[in-house]
C-alpha cells in the first residue's frame, strides 16, 4: 500500500493524530534508566511531568555537583539543536509550594543515563523546588535530568527553552516498520 492509496483525508487524519500525541506527552515512568527514561519524537519541549519517586535508584552523593536527597525520579532526552533551557523539579502546582519546608533538588548529568553518574553539569536544592537556569545543552548529546525529593512523594519536572532558543524536534526511536 501506498500513501497515494490512503487518500488525502485518511492521511491528514493520520498526520493530526501524530500532531495532537505530541502536544499531550505524558512523562516516562522511570525512577531509574531504562527505555522508559527517556523522552523522543513522542514529546516535546517544554515538557512538564509529573511522577511518583519513591526510592533512590540514581545514587547522587559521590557525584560531583549533585544534590542527594532520596527518593528521585530520571527523565533523559537529546536535543537536535544547541539551546539554553530552564529546568526545575518541585512538589506543588508551583515552584516553591512544597509544605513543612520539603527540600527538592534537580540534577543534570551529560551523557548515558547512570545510576552512579560521576557528576552533574548543573544543579539546584531548596525548599519547595530546585531550578536551574540558563543550562546550555549541545545538540546530539543526552542529558538526563534527575528530580530529586527527601521524602518518596510525587514530583514535578518542568523543562523549557529560554525564550527565543529553539531545541529542535527530539530525535524519533523507530519501533518498527512494516510494509502489508
Amino acid at each position: 500500500m501506498t500513501l497515494e492509496n490512503l487518500g488525502s483525508s485518511r492521511l491528514l487524519f493520520l498526520l493530526g493524530i501524530l500532531v495532537a500525541s505530541a502536544g499531550i506527552a505524558q512523562p516516562p515512568p522511570a525512577e531509574t534508566c531504562g527505555p522508559d527514561a527517556s523522552l523522543d519524537g513522542g514529546n516535546t519541549l517544554p515538557f512538564l511531568g509529573v511522577a511518583f519517586a519513591s526510592v533512590d535508584d540514581i545514587d547522587l552523593s559521590s557525584s560531583t555537583g549533585c544534590f542527594e536527597l532520596g527518593s528521585d525520579h530520571v527523565t533523559c532526552f537529546v536535543p537536535t539543536n544547541n539551546c539554553l533551557v530552564d529546568a526545575s523539579c518541585f512538589g506543588g502546582l508551583n515552584l516553591g509550594e512544597a509544605p513543612d519546608g520539603l527540600q527538592f533538588s534537580i540534577n543534570a548529568v551529560a551523557g548515558p543515563c547512570s545510576t552512579s553518574p560521576s557528576g552533574c553539569v548543573d544543579a539546584d536544592q531548596a525548599t519547595g523546588g530546585g531550578l536551574i537556569n540558563g543550562l546550555s545543552l549541545t545538540a546530539g548529546t543526552n542529558y538526563c535530568f534527575v528530580c530529586e525529593v527527601g521524602n518518596p512523594g510525587t514530583v514535578t519536572l518542568d523543562i523549557a527553552p529560554q525564550q527565543g532558543e529553539d531545541c529542535g524536534a527530539l530525535p524519533v526511536q523507530l519501533q518498527s516498520l512494516g510494509v502489508e
